[in-house]
């Protein structure tokens, strides 16, 4: 009788009789005894030599024997054979991984079933960054393993195995691990310039190398010197670096830390640290005449700031506010301190501020320039004189042209004989007769007339003369029928082209005045006379 033990299964085999009693063999009786225990027909076997015992426990002893049967009776039984089944350990439990000291260290538990038969090692199998398995180690007697070939950051694979005399079970796992390594760099690191002090900021690594960043360091070179420590901080993202100076560059680099060290800094952030500049100094507005399209545009020009607040001003910017109406941001200028604002018209009222931005900032704005687009009103029209008995009244027409802004004042000049011209008094816009009240008799007296807007004063008139006649008294125009005023108006006016052309002969041109606000030029136009003569 042969018998062959496995798992959960006991398969016997056998001859025949050497002596079958003169009758065939009809079947076989298979009888077995469990442990210590009485022998017990398991099974009647008909037409063949085998069978296979499933009715088994792994590591519990079986003693087997068979007997013949033919149509006499059963036989003696053979000679009993003992085995026991036994089968490959199960997986072997609770595998982990650990990190241990610059190594990994492998725990697990002895297999829940042992096959029948005592456990009698281990088998370790690694993979590296999820490669083939390979057997790496065999363990015998303990229930862990520590593998220190390792490298920081590469991730290891393990499973393990447990061996009886069977054979080597199925293995438990995988389990993975990757030993932690410093962190990446810091992310995405800016510095921002404030009124006195740098602020930089800075996002987490995007790797933080397997185990939490617990603090960042922050480097700084001044003005392209060595990289120095500067400040350790816990897990705050933002540091302000209050010992700065103006004009001065620096550098700054940071770096992110973990259990396992100090990773590599990020890249470098610069800053030239400064102050907002001064405002723009001595700002002018002018209006200026330009092609059909602009008949008028504004010029403006300006000054550097005193002080740049050591950074270089990059740009300007210019406000404008018009009359009504709130200031805006008009434009910003670059590489000049000029500006032509095409965006005007004749008439408005222009308000202009300028402010100067280098790297920290926009300054202070400039004090405002108010600029009136226009031009002086032309001279006054008509201007006639009508002398006295004690006075001379002087009329005249508004100018054909205010400038875009109305008159609000008429200037009257006087000049006596050859004596220069001087002001003797002014009206509102809306009144256009002045008497003269200052004359005395047989003086000739030269009258000019001007203009004034928000501008400024306009060209004088056409130049006019008048004399009250010696022994005149009592005989003014209010008194003076209206013949005798209208036959001495017209000859005044006729004998007024001799009487130039004479001063100008012997005189040497025209009369002039300073009117204390620059000089002007006083013209005689004949044909003005013409038109009042007609």
């Amino acid at each position: 009788i042969e018998v062959r033990g496995g798992d959960g299964y006991v398969f016997l085999e056998w001859g025949e009789v050497e002596y079958d009693g003169g009758l065939p063999v009809e079947s076989y009786r298979v009888y077995r005894r469990e442990g210590g225990g009485e022998v017990e027909l398991l099974v009647e076997v008909e037409g063949e030599r085998r069978y296979n015992d499933t009715d088994v426990e792994n590591g519990v002893e079986y003693g087997y024997s068979v007997s013949a049967v033919n149509g006499i009776g059963e036989g003696p039984r053979s000679e009993e054979v003992s085995v026991t089944p036994l089968a490959a350990p199960s997986s072997p439990r609770e595998l982990k991984a650990f990190e241990s000291g610059e190594g990994v260290l492998l725990l697990w538990s002895p297999p829940e079933y042992n096959g029948g038969a005592p456990v009698v090692g281990y088998r370790v199998y690694r993979s590296l960054q999820g490669g083939d398995f390979m057997l790496y180690s065999e363990v015998v007697g303990e229930l862990r393993f520590t593998d220190s070939d390792v490298i920081r950051g590469i991730e290891y694979s393990y499973m393990v195995s447990a061996v009886n005399i069977v054979g080597e079970g199925v293995p438990a796992g995988p389990v993975t691990i990757r030993l932690p390594t410093p962190p990446a760099p810091p992310r995405n690191a800016t510095v921002q310039i404030l009124s006195d002090s740098l602020c930089l900021r800075w996002e987490e690594p995007e790797d933080d190398g397997g185990a939490d960043v617990i603090g960042y360091t922050i480097y700084r070179s001044v003005d392209g010197g060595p990289l120095e420590l500067l400040a350790s901080l816990g897990l705050k993202r933002e540091y302000i670096d209050g010992d700065v100076q103006p004009g001065v560059r620096y550098l700054y680099r940071i770096s992110a830390t973990n259990r396992v060290g100090e990773g590599p800094p990020s890249d470098p952030v610069r800053a030239l640290f400064a102050y907002p500049p001064s405002r723009p100094e001595n700002l002018r507005g002018k209006v200026m005449k330009g092609a059909p399209l602009h008949p008028f545009y504004v010029s403006l020009s300006w000054e550097k700031p005193e002080a740049d607040g050591g950074s270089p001003v990059e740009f300007y910017r210019v406000y404008r506010m018009e009359e009504g109406e709130g200031e805006r941001l008009l434009t910003e200028v670059h590489g000049t301190t000029h500006l032509f604002d095409y965006n005007v018209t004749l008439g408005g009222i222009y308000h202009y501020r300028v402010s100067a931005v280098n790297i920290a900032g926009e300054g202070e704005i400039s004090p405002a320039v108010v600029v009136l687009v226009g031009e002086v009103p032309g001279p006054p029209r008509y201007l006639i004189t009508i002398p006295g008995s004690d006075k001379i009244v002087l009329e005249w027409y508004p100018p054909e042209y205010d400038g875009g802004f109305p008159v609000v004042e008429y200037c009257i000049y006087r000049a006596a004989e050859r004596g220069p011209a001087e002001l003797i008094g002014t009206v509102e816009g809306d009144v256009r007769i002045f008497e003269d009240m200052e004359v005395s008799p047989g003086t000739l007296y030269h009258y000019w007339v001007s203009a004034v807007n928000a501008v400024g004063e306009g060209n004088m008139s056409v130049e006019r003369t008048a004399m009250i006649r010696q022994g005149a008294e009592g005989v003014g125009a209010a008194h003076m029928p209206w013949q005798w005023i209208l036959v001495t108006a017209l000859l005044a006016i006729s004998l007024v082209p001799i009487g130039l052309f004479l001063y100008r002969r012997f005189m040497g041109g025209g009369l002039g005045g300073n009117t204390g606000e620059g000089e002007r030029d006083v013209h005689s136009h004949q044909d003005e006379y013409g038109k009042l003569q007609k």
